[in-house]
Parts: structure tokens; C-alpha cells; sequence
């Protein structure tokens, strides 16, 4: 079969089927505004955060603050970085620039300009 050109194959996307999450808003849509069963859980998760379990604790930092972005690449790709920075004081006319010796080399920057 030919596709013409600029036309998905595929135009719905895959289907992605998940069911314990469909199981769980038929559930919360069962209930109506009766949340109770829903606060029963929430309580417990919070009440095994407040006692020590880290996996209570994530699951509920990931929840409210996002989970913690993880970096693209890979590690010999990302290496470490340098930030350098250079300000103007009062009694040198020029912002102070370290070596560019000491910046390739890895180096600390020296105090010559």
C-alpha cells in the first residue's frame, strides 16, 4: 500500500490502552460528589508519608510540585560546566577576566588581567 505523500499512516496515533486508570475514574465517576473512598486514600497516603515511607513521600512531592526533571543525553555528554563571572569595581577601569589559561586548563582563574 502507497501512502500519499504528507498523510499519516497512522492518523489516530497509537492506542494506547491503560487500564487501571480507566478502572479508576469509572470508579470516582461511580461515586459521584461522594469522594469519600478517594479521601480515605489520600488520607492513608499521607499518613504513611508522615510515618517515614519514602515512597508515600515521593508519590506525593511528584504530585504536588512535579516530578524533578531529568537531564537529556548521556553522562559523558553533559560533563561538568564552568560559569565564570566578571564585574567592574570601583577602582579597575576594566571588569576582571581570568586567563584563558586558567579557564582551558581547568584551572582556578588568576587575578591577572
Amino acid at each position: 500500500m502507497v501512502f500519499k505523500p504528507g498523510t499519516s499512516g497512522n492518523p489516530g496515533g497509537a492506542r494506547r490502552t491503560k487500564p487501571f486508570y480507566d478502572a479508576l475514574r469509572m470508579e470516582i465517576a461511580a461515586a459521584g460528589e461522594d469522594h469519600k473512598a478517594l479521601r480515605r486514600v489520600a488520607r492513608a497516603l499521607l499518613e504513611k508519608a508522615a510515618a517515614g515511607d519514602t515512597a508515600a513521600i515521593n508519590a506525593l512531592a511528584d504530585r504536588l510540585d512535579g516530578k524533578v526533571p531529568l537531564p537529556t543525553g548521556q553522562s559523558d555528554e553533559l560533563g561538568p560546566q564552568r560559569l565564570v563571572v566578571s564585574w567592574k569595581t570601583e577602582s579597575v577601569t576594566e571588569p576582571h577576566r581570568p586567563s584563558m589559561a586558567a579557564l582551558t586548563s581547568g584551572g582556578e582563574p588568576s587575578d591577572d588581567p
